[in-house]
């Protein structure tokens, strides 16, 4: 089997901490269909220690850019795209928790499984709530994941497949 040489892109803006542990679980990534060739990160003109965190990781893979131009989410991502020499790139925020160590070979898959695939999402699951405004935020979540899986064609506006 062929590997896919992987690119993964993190935007990042005061994310320091949980940057950190998103690098350290894409190492722990465990599957036979990839090579992470290259983990591209920008700070968006970080106040944090962000800098600091991640170049005191020692990995060859690890590009770090740190700028001091805000640009927003989606300059940064476009960036960050233009950057990656990977065949497959992943685009992940820097506020996730990656909690299953072949998330990376789950998400490939249709990649090496089909020949018209351009792009394909991961299934966010928001963490346990906390507060009043995490767990208002669940709510709508899971009430929005009710009403779509309620209904009979899953191809249509509502769950941006159609």
């Amino acid at each position: 089997m062929i590997k896919q040489h992987l690119s993964v892109v993190i935007p990042t803006y005061n994310g320091g901490e949980n940057l950190v542990a998103i690098i350290h679980e894409l190492f722990q990534q465990k599957g036979e269909s990839f090579m992470l060739n290259e983990i591209v990160i920008r700070s968006d003109n970080s106040s944090d220690n962000t800098s600091d965190l991640i170049k005191n990781i020692n990995d060859e893979r690890i590009t770090f850019i740190d700028s001091k131009e805000r640009l927003g989410f989606a300059a940064s991502l476009r960036y960050l795209l233009s950057k990656a020499s990977g065949g497959v790139v992943i685009a992940l925020n820097d506020d996730i928790k990656i909690i299953d160590n072949l998330f990376i070979e789950k998400l490939i898959q249709p990649f090496i499984h089909e020949t018209n695939v351009g792009l394909v999402s991961g299934k966010p699951i928001p963490l346990p709530p906390i507060s009043f405004i995490d767990k208002a935020i669940t709510s709508t979540y899971k009430a929005y994941q009710r009403m779509i899986n309620s209904l009979a064609d899953k191809n249509h506006k509502y769950s941006c497949d159609g």
